[in-house]
């Protein structure tokens, strides 16, 4: 068997002004991620720092804990089998995150379960339809527990499993659907605390939404055609107006289009950009160049990574190519440009870009950011209100020094309350699977007697990916 290795290339994203990028060779040292396929960012064991999970040799589930050098540990191989199609949460309700994949050629979904130490330690199975294929994870019957809606690869089913919240889920429910379903996502696209399904179909431009009633059933609201095919997509709000919109890549193209959500489970208009060169492959969105806008970057043939910076008004400007990236990849042959994120990977308080490409013989090239602008994590840490992961998509950890019996708020853009926690210990987690995608800010309510007069109410933003 040949040795697939996973090339990581971080590209340190931060505009001088805008649309000009400042990227550089960085000076870290080239080494080897690890085997395998499809990366995924996490936080495994607690520490702050970003871990990844990928498919390795013979799609067993491969780790890499960051060794707190802006770098990965080797990879530790597990000997659970996973598909290209899994995601990472916390199935169990004990803090620590879990794997579950499914896999078209058994009818189950695994999970396998994971600790406080980043380590995986049994898997089980679930029966889930016909051909398991892909799927969401949400609490979709409000219980505060995690379910899954899966696609049945090749029929018009939706398998939908309730958690109970140990790990373990019931039997299937079925939805039946429109089509031949090929994606599915989920979000709260009206706005009334339930999740709902978006499903886009095999060789069909029509995307529906499927309005949950929040007890695990779902009916057909309303349909959306596409000018092009339905790809890779994001659920974000990409406009500010606190509604969910949802980014698409249509498949083998250049086109990037936005549905606006009008925040009653149907979308307000439809806006294309065209993106430059070959063909699209996959994107990540996060703030880019600190204005706390969602902007879009998209990974292209041959490994080059294209720009789309978010305006106010809830557009995006031009967009900017850099190909600095692919003079790196001379030696990488039968590349596929599997993978890109955008998360703080250097901790310098910018946000970076990282691209991964599936291919053999290839290493971590690292691009870091040449601006001077950014925080160090020396200024960062000290602080009385420290929260980690940021960006996170469920769970976001947080230390108080010198501090108990608190309470924290999580406040959305227009200011309002959406979520209270309260706490009695230095250090506590937050479940935010209930939120939508997007920036959020916390902020510790403390009476002042107890803090000193001369003291502020800390906040930090934080945002939340789906």
């Amino acid at each position: 068997m040949k040795r697939i290795i996973f090339l990581f290339i971080i590209l340190a994203a931060k505009i001088i002004a805008q649309p000009n990028f400042c990227l550089n060779l960085g000076t870290s040292s080239i080494t080897t991620v690890g085997m395998g396929g499809l990366y995924e960012r996490t936080e495994l064991n607690n520490d702050g720092k970003h871990d990844f999970i990928s498919t390795g040799p013979s799609f067993s589930l491969s780790v890499h804990l960051s060794n707190w050098s802006f770098g990965f540990n080797p990879a530790v191989i597990y000997p659970y089998q996973i598909s290209f199609n899994y995601k990472i949460t916390d199935c169990n309700n004990d803090g620590n995150k879990d794997v579950i994949t499914s896999d078209t050629t058994i009818n189950f979904i695994k999970i396998i379960s994971g600790t406080a130490l980043g380590t995986f330690t049994n898997s089980n199975l679930y029966n889930a339809g016909l051909k398991p294929y892909k799927f969401t994870v949400q609490d979709f019957n409000n219980d505060g527990k995690k379910d899954i809606a899966v696609i049945n690869k090749g029929t018009t089913q939706i398998s939908l499993l309730m958690g109970v919240g140990t790990g373990s889920f019931s039997s299937p429910q079925i939805l039946n659907c429109a089509g031949i379903s090929e994606n599915i996502e989920s979000s709260d696209f009206d706005n009334d605390g339930k999740k709902d399904l978006v499903i886009s179909y095999l060789n069909n431009t029509n995307v529906r939404i499927y309005k949950g009633s929040g007890n695990g059933t779902f009916n057909l609201i309303s349909t959306y055609t596409l000018s092009t095919a339905f790809g890779t997509s994001l659920i974000n709000d990409f406009n500010n107006d606190s509604n969910s919109d949802i980014a698409i890549l249509s498949p083998n193209s250049t086109i990037l289009t936005i549905l606006r959500g009008g925040g009653n489970c149907t979308f307000t208009s439809q806006v294309t950009y065209t993106s430059t060169g070959s063909t699209a492959i996959k994107m990540a969105t996060g703030d880019l160049n600190g204005d706390n806008l969602p902007d879009i970057a998209i990974h292209k043939f041959p490994f080059t990574a294209e720009i789309f910076l978010a305006n106010p008004s809830g557009g995006f400007l031009p967009v900017i190519t850099n190909t600095l990236a692919s003079s790196l990849f001379t030696i990488c042959i039968a590349s596929v440009p599997y993978y890109i994120d955008i998360a703080d990977f250097n901790y310098d308080g910018k946000n970076d870009v990282l691209l991964g490409a599936d291919t053999y013989g290839c290493a971590i090239f690292i691009l870091e950011n040449c601006n001077s602008v950014g925080i160090p994590e020396s200024e960062i840490k000290p602080t009385l209100l420290n929260v980690f992961p940021n960006p996170t998509k469920d769970l976001l950890n947080v230390e108080i020094n010198g501090l108990n019996n608190y309470e924290l708020k999580i406040i959305n853009i227009l200011g309002q309350t959406v979520l209270t926690h309260y706490s009695n210990s230095e250090k506590t987690s937050i479940n935010l699977n209930d939120l939508k995608a997007g920036l959020y800010f916390i902020e510790l309510q403390q009476p002042l007697g107890k803090l000193g007069n001369e003291v502020n109410m800390p906040s930090k933003k934080i945002v939340i990916e789906r």
